[in-house]
């Protein structure tokens, strides 16, 4: 049970931040870069800090997992959008 929540811990971080990170680019493009790095450095590690391994292993894959779905998203959005 404990590695099912670590799991789903990592994903609920990769997609809060990664929407957080979308919005942070909509609203100010200059912060765009400095909020992906934010987002990569801040999030994907988390794990390591606080579990270690190797329930970190476990954080990341649900890191991955999360930040999957996200990801497809925007592409699919990217691309269904028409460029003017």
């Amino acid at each position: 049970m404990h590695i099912h929540l670590i799991f789903l811990c990592g994903a609920v971080v990769a997609s809060a931040a990664f929407w957080g990170l979308l919005y942070t680019a909509r609203r100010d493009p200059a912060w765009a870069f400095p909020a992906l790095m934010l987002f990569l450095i801040g999030t994907q590690p988390l794990g390591y800090l606080i579990w270690g391994e190797p329930l970190a292993s476990t954080y990341y894959l649900g890191w991955l997992a999360g930040l999957a779905p996200c990801l497809a998203y925007r592409f699919w959005n990217l691309y269904r959008t028409p460029k003017t």
